[in-house]
């Protein structure tokens, strides 16, 4: 479970503000998901916080109209 969640959180990091200090509490039953349900769920959490904290955090895809291909 520590290696799966080191390996979200390192990939989400890019998505949160610095200064941002953030505990992850894990639950026995959290062993037994999936790992793309996992990952969803510590996202949307990290995500969650950030704002509440009143920092902007990055969402995972950006509803920008100014994107180009």
């Amino acid at each position: 479970m520590r290696r799966r969640l080191k390996a979200i959180c390192f990939e989400a990091l890019p998505l949160l503000p610095t200064g941002l200090s953030i505990v992850i509490r894990v639950f026995p039953e959290s062993a037994s998901i999936p790992y793309a349900q996992l990952r969803a769920e510590v996202r949307a959490a990290l995500v969650k916080a950030a704002e509440q904290a009143g920092l902007l955090a990055i969402p995972e895809e950006c509803s920008c109209s100014d994107v180009v291909d």
